[in-house]
C-alpha cells in the first residue's frame, strides 16, 4: 500500500515537473512576444511623435512667414496656438498620418493581448511552482518519517 502511495506520488510528481517544465517555456515565448510588441509599439510612437513634430514645426515656420498656417496670427504661449496645434495634430491622424496613427492603435492592443498572456503564463508557472514546492516538503517529511 505504502509502495503504491509512493509510486503515484512520484507519479504525480513527474507530471507536474514536466507541466512545470512546459509552462516555463510558455512563459519565456510570452516574455519575448510581450518585449518584441512593446518594441515595436515604441517605434510606431516615436515614427508618429516624429512626423508630428514636424507638422507642427512646419506650421510654425510658415506663420512666422507669414503665410498660410493654422498657427498664423497666434501667440505661440496662448491656449488657442495650443488648441490649433491638437486640433492640426488631430486631422492629421485622420487624414494624412492616418496609416500611421491607427498602426500605433492596433500596436497598443496587441501589447494589451501579449502583457495578458505573459500574466496568465506567469500566473499558472507559480501556482505550478508552489505546488512543486509543497510535493517536495511533503516527500522531504515522507523520506525523514521513514528514515527513523
Amino acid at each position: 500500500m505504502i509502495n503504491t502511495f509512493l509510486s503515484d506520488f512520484l507519479g504525480e510528481c513527474r507530471d507536474l515537473l514536466t507541466s512545470l517544465e512546459t509552462t516555463a517555456g510558455e512563459l519565456a515565448l510570452a516574455i519575448q512576444q510581450d518585449i518584441a510588441a512593446r518594441r515595436a509599439l515604441r517605434e510606431a510612437e516615436e515614427m508618429l511623435a516624429g512626423a508630428e513634430a514636424e507638422l507642427v514645426a512646419e506650421a510654425a515656420i510658415t506663420a512666422k512667414a507669414g503665410g498660410e498656417s493654422p498657427l498664423a496670427g497666434l501667440a505661440a504661449t496662448s491656449k488657442p496656438y495650443a488648441a490649433a496645434i491638437d486640433a492640426m495634430l488631430v486631422g492629421a491622424r485622420r487624414n494624412g498620418l492616418s496609416s500611421l496613427a491607427q498602426r500605433v492603435a492596433d500596436l497598443r492592443l496587441v501589447v494589451d493581448d501579449t502583457e495578458a498572456t505573459r500574466q496568465a503564463w506567469a500566473t499558472r508557472y507559480s501556482a505550478l511552482r508552489h505546488a512543486a514546492e509543497l510535493r517536495a516538503a511533503m516527500l522531504k517529511a515522507y523520506s525523514q518519517e521513514a528514515s527513523e
